[in-house]
């Protein structure tokens, strides 16, 4: 889960930036479109992970490709 930690941390760092650059509305609403994105990358990550833990996910293909 640490990609899942690290995700979430970048968000807010954007969310930091937005906020430091709030006067300057062009690049205060790019910080705040990445910050979303990394949010969106955390959910789909740890989503990932519960999948693969409770075995609906497969970390490996079920047929061989031979």
């Amino acid at each position: 889960m640490r990609d899942v930690a690290e995700y979430r941390k970048r968000a807010e760092d954007c969310r930091q930036q937005a906020l430091k650059l709030a006067t300057q509305s062009d690049q205060w609403g790019h910080f705040l479109e990445m910050a979303q994105t990394w949010e969106q990358l955390a959910d789909l990550c740890e989503l990932s992970e519960r999948l693969k833990a409770s075995g609906v996910l497969l970390t490996k293909p079920a047929i061989s490709a031979e």
